[in-house]
């Protein structure tokens, strides 16, 4: 449906679009439930895990760019893959919702709460 669209489709290819996104997100949490699992989404916008530093906590004094493969936080001088050092700022994030400090009010799932990911269902 969004193959060649003009430009008076353009409002419709995006509403398309998060429809497909929303559907997927949906679709995903009720395997999880199904399975027994857990399911949580992380405000990305607000916690920007790319830009983030995991040890400090603080966002840098300039934007880094997609080509910015590297991470060196210019606060603590930690330095990682990008890609690891936001797995790990929305890893801490998830375990500070989980500790409570954002107020959620939900308990920490067993593999959390045994300090192992080894309990996790496959």
């Amino acid at each position: 449906m969004v193959h060649n669209g003009r430009v008076h489709k353009k409002g419709l290819d995006r509403e398309i679009h998060a429809a497909v996104a929303a559907t997927f997100l949906k679709m995903i949490r009720a395997k999880a439930e199904e399975a027994g699992s857990w399911y949580e989404e992380a405000p990305t916008w607000e916690i920007k895990p790319t830009q983030r530093s995991h040890m400090c906590w603080k966002l840098p004094d300039e934007k880094k760019t997609l080509s910015d493969r590297e991470y060196q936080c210019p606060h603590c001088s930690v330095t990682c893959d990008r890609d690891e050092n936001a797995a790990l700022v929305l890893l801490r994030w998830l375990e500070m919702r989980l500790a409570g400090s954002s107020g959620s009010g939900r308990e920490a799932p067993e593999m959390w709460s045994s300090g192992s990911f080894a309990a996790m269902k496959r």
